[in-house]
Protein backbone atom coordinates (compact mmCIF):
# COMPACT_ATOMS: atom_id res chain seq x y z
CA UNK A 1 0.00 0.00 0.00
CA UNK A 2 1.17 3.57 -0.56
CA UNK A 3 0.02 6.78 0.06
CA UNK A 4 -1.42 7.50 -3.28
CA UNK A 5 -4.14 4.92 -2.52
CA UNK A 6 -7.27 6.41 -2.38
CA UNK A 7 -8.34 6.92 1.46
CA UNK A 8 -11.88 7.25 2.93
CA UNK A 9 -12.79 8.36 6.31
CA UNK A 10 -15.81 6.04 8.54
CA UNK A 11 -17.15 5.99 11.47
CA UNK A 12 -17.48 3.36 13.97
CA UNK A 13 -18.93 1.83 17.56
CA UNK A 14 -16.62 2.35 20.70
CA UNK A 15 -16.25 -0.93 21.10
CA UNK A 16 -15.09 -2.00 17.39
CA UNK A 17 -12.94 0.90 17.60
CA UNK A 18 -11.46 -0.50 20.48
CA UNK A 19 -10.94 -3.88 19.25
CA UNK A 20 -9.22 -2.93 15.97
CA UNK A 21 -6.91 -1.20 18.55
CA UNK A 22 -6.53 -4.04 20.61
CA UNK A 23 -6.21 -6.82 17.56
CA UNK A 24 -3.46 -3.95 15.89
CA UNK A 25 -1.19 -3.74 19.02
CA UNK A 26 -1.47 -7.82 19.34
CA UNK A 27 -0.43 -8.59 16.10
CA UNK A 28 2.21 -5.13 15.76
CA UNK A 29 0.32 -3.73 12.50
CA UNK A 30 -0.62 -0.37 11.93
CA UNK A 31 -4.51 0.15 12.62
CA UNK A 32 -4.50 1.21 8.95
CA UNK A 33 -2.93 -2.41 7.94
CA UNK A 34 -5.03 -4.30 10.53
CA UNK A 35 -8.56 -3.38 8.53
CA UNK A 36 -7.22 -3.95 5.31
CA UNK A 37 -6.07 -6.96 6.29
CA UNK A 38 -9.29 -8.18 8.42
CA UNK A 39 -11.61 -6.49 5.26
CA UNK A 40 -9.07 -8.94 2.51
CA UNK A 41 -9.52 -11.76 4.79
CA UNK A 42 -13.26 -11.46 4.33
CA UNK A 43 -13.47 -10.83 0.76
CA UNK A 44 -11.18 -13.98 0.32
CA UNK A 45 -13.48 -15.88 1.90
CA UNK A 46 -16.78 -14.45 0.13
CA UNK A 47 -14.48 -15.19 -3.01
CA UNK A 48 -14.03 -11.73 -4.27
CA UNK A 49 -10.41 -11.81 -4.09
CA UNK A 50 -7.22 -14.84 -4.27
CA UNK A 51 -5.46 -15.85 -1.28
CA UNK A 52 -2.16 -14.52 -0.81
CA UNK A 53 -2.53 -10.59 -0.93
CA UNK A 54 -3.26 -9.66 2.53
Amino acid sequence: MSRTDPQMKIRVPPDLKDWIDRKAKDEQRTKNAQIVRILTRAMIEDGIRKEGKC
